[in-house]
This record gives structure tokens, sequence and C-alpha cells, in this order.
């Protein structure tokens, strides 16, 4: 960021090349703020939630539009389903969190110009499953294991190893989880599940 504001500071440049240049300072503003977001969620320990009722489809659909606006992600193709209904008791913006990292970590994994991304929320029994499944190349047998790990990354430029992490961590505060449904080299789908209900441990309140 220090490189391209002295660049800027310069006025050398033409419109263009400047335009470029704010884009870069802005992504990367956007990396630092996920990192610390993330971090400081990571190294809370388990906190009480902040529950209200509402639709888990709605706070899913917010965050597919917000990863879509990401300029680096605008080619992506990203289908959203449902099937049965999604209400129930959950901390929404923990979710949003949890949501933005499962769909971000989609989003790198698949190609720039020709990634698939399918999200499907659904009704089981007293729980809500989403569901994301991309066309990437898979997540490698060395890593499977440990993915859900902080710090824990493959093939990703600046990844920081913690958006699967916190995700899991959102979801297990809300007594559900989040695992590796399927994964190879035409894609990966992982799981988020939640309980409809309050959740009975002491975080929720």
């Amino acid at each position: 960021m220090l490189a391209y504001a002295e660049l800027l500071s310069e006025s050398k440049e033409d419109d263009q090349q400047r335009k470029d240049l704010y884009q870069e300072i802005r992504s990367a503003v956007n990396r630092m703020t996920e990192l610390i977001s993330s971090l400081l969620e990571f190294s809370k320990a388990q906190e009480s939630l902040q529950l209200s009722h509402g639709d888990l489809f709605d706070a899913l659909r917010r965050t597919v539009e917000s990863v879509r606006m990401r300029p680096e992600f605008n080619k992506i193709e990203v289908q959203l389903t449902h099937d049965g209904p999604t209400e129930g008791w959950f901390d929404f913006r923990k979710l949003d969190r949890a949501f933005y990292n499962l769909l971000q970590n989609a989003c790198e994994a698949v190609p720039a110009s020709a990634g698939k991304i399918e999200v499907r929320a659904a009704r089981e029994n007293d729980h809500v499953e989403i569901a994301v499944t991309d066309n990437g190349t898979g997540i490698p047998d060395s890593v499977r294991d440990e993915v859900f790990q902080p710090f824990v990354t493959h093939g990703k430029d600046g990844g920081t190893g913690l958006g699967l992490a916190v995700a899991q961590k959102i979801a297990r505060d809300h007594g559900g989880d989040v695992k590796i449904q399927s994964t190879g080299p035409s894609g990966t789908t992982i799981k988020l599940s939640l309980p409809v209900t309050r959740p009975s441990h002491p975080s929720a309140v």
C-alpha cells in the first residue's frame, strides 16, 4: 500500500494508471481488513451469540451479492438455490462472516474466467444445511485432514489459512459444524450445518 501511495503522490501517471493504483490499494485494504477480522474472530473464546429470528437464505443471498461485487470475482458464475424453509435463530452478523469466508474460499479455488459455484440451502429435519460447491481442482490429500486448522492454506497467493477455521468456529458456536462433503479433481463441496432452534450451550443468549 505504501509503494502504491508513493506512486500516486508523484502524480506522473495517466488516469488509467492512477485508477489501477487506486484499485490495488483498495484490494490491499480489503485483504488487510479481512485478515484482521478473521484474527479477531478466531482469537475470541466462545462468546455469547446475539441471536435473532430470521431467514438464513435471505442472509446468504446478501452475502453472495457482496462477494459478486468484488472485481476479481465478477466473471465467476454463482448459482443460489434453496429447498424448504430456512428460518431459525441465528447470530446473523457472525454467520455473514462464515458465509463470506466459504464463498471467498470457493471463488479463489476456481478458474477466474470459467469458475462455477453452486450454493444450496436446504432444510434437513431440525437443521439448515448450506452446501457450497465449486469446480476447482479439489483439496490435496496433503492438507485435507488439516484444512480446518488455522493458518493451513494451499495454492492461494496471499491466503491466510483462516477462512475455513473461522467458518467452522462460528458454526460450532451455533451448535452446528462445517465439513468437507466431497473433494476431487472436478471440484469440492463444503457443507455448513446449523440447528434452527436456539443452541443449548452457554454461548447462546
